[in-house]
């Protein structure tokens, strides 16, 4: 039976200054993948990496490519595969990785251990037209979201829920949940995340009430309101831990500006604001808050890290943040790992014992995709 609960905050500012986590240094991982792969996502298991690329002249089922440490890859065949989403159709945890595309049949997931062997797995009740649909593995399972449109509702931008499937070994997605809730305006794909005890969902690229709008659940199945309370904004990354929530949003000001914030929740609470810091002179990419895009959050130790890019668009660089609470905000050096070598840092993933980052949009005259990693926390 599904369960919503609503939690309604105010928010307020917080001076607190807890010690800040700082990862180790970033390292460039020499990779093989041609220089015409135009890398779109990553995602990591036990085994070792899987990353999708954008659309090409080759096939479909040819966009996806496994890798043992990040430097050898080698092309893998999805059978039936006709299409995927550029973000939210990678998910890796434990021992099995995923993709999640579309086929003749409808949405389908396919699972891996080893990265060469692949088993198709399909969602009940979904059609080749599904194509907003995000998976998230984690501790937990592995979750697929998408919209969900009442009968006759036949606007596009208009929501009437979300459609929730679990999975606790993602071989399996025979039984989808509702999640009513009404978005008058649809931007993007709902998004949704693994956190350490459950999962996230929500619309990252959405502006107006649709952007406060994200739901949490310990198990895939039972999932609660834990938005309220964050300013309207027109695009956010969000992460949880136990009962807090954490935001980066680019909040909108008076006119056309609009500003990076720092917020967190912990449920039953008020909303408090942190802080994000701009970085210091001399390193690259120290720029006003209007000039911040963050693209991701994920768990970092016992903290967060965040990645995104710093800058106008033909300027920017790539740029990562961590926080201890999420809440304070600290800086990685942009120029002392190398992230300037691309305008942004668009993926970030755990494999065994070490965490990689992709970047995009490559400054120099050496294309193809560049990665870094570093030890775990």
């Amino acid at each position: 039976m599904l369960t919503i609960s609503l939690l309604l905050t105010s928010c307020t500012s917080t001076n607190e200054t807890p010690k800040i986590v700082e990862p180790q240094r970033w390292s460039k991982v020499d990779s093989d993948l041609p220089a015409n792969v135009d890398v779109a996502e990553l995602a990591g298991w036990n085994a070792g990496l899987v990353a999708s690329s954008r659309p090409s002249a080759q096939p479909q089922a040819s966009r996806i490519y496994t890798s043992a440490n990040g430097e050898q890859w080698q092309p893998s065949s999805l059978e039936g595969l006709s299409n995927f989403n550029d973000r939210g159709a990678l998910a890796g945890h434990a021992a099995a990785a995923y993709v999640l595309g579309t086929t003749a049949r409808g949405v389908e997931v396919w699972r891996t251990e080893d990265g060469s062997r692949w088993e198709r797995n399909p969602l009940s009740g979904t059609l080749i037209t599904d194509r907003r649909v995000s998976i998230a593995a984690g501790p937990r399972g592995v979750v697929v979201a998408g919209p969900s449109r009442a009968p006759g509702n036949t606007n596009s931008t208009k929501l009437d829920g979300f459609r929730v499937w679990f999975s606790p070994d993602g071989r399996k997605f025979d039984r989808m949940i509702v999640i009513p809730v009404k978005i008058d305006k649809l931007g993007g794909t709902p998004h949704v995340a693994a956190t350490r005890e459950g999962f996230l969902l929500d619309f990252p690229d959405s502006s107006g009430p649709a952007s406060t709008t994200v739901f949490a659940s310990d198990d895939g199945q039972t999932w609660k309101s834990v938005g309220d309370g964050l300013p309207a904004n027109i695009g956010k990354v969000t992460n949880r831990s136990g009962s807090t929530t954490v935001a980066l949003t680019r909040v909108p000001l008076d006119g056309t500006d609009f500003e990076v914030q720092s917020w967190r929740r912990s449920d039953g609470d008020d909303c408090q604001r942190g802080t994000v810091d701009l970085g210091r002179l001399p390193d690259l990419g120290v720029v006003p808050r209007a000039l911040l895009f963050p693209a991701g959050m994920d768990a970092w130790g016992t903290g967060y890290i965040a990645y995104g890019r710093a800058g106008a668009p033909r300027e920017s660089v790539g740029v990562m943040w961590t926080s201890s609470d999420g809440l304070i905000w600290s800086r990685t050096p942009v120029r002392g790992n190398g992230f300037d070598a691309v305008r942004v840092i668009h993926a970030l993933t755990f494999s065994r014992n070490e965490t990689f980052i992709l970047g995009g949009n490559s400054r120099s005259i050496a294309p193809g995709p560049t990665f870094w990693k570093t030890p775990s926390p």
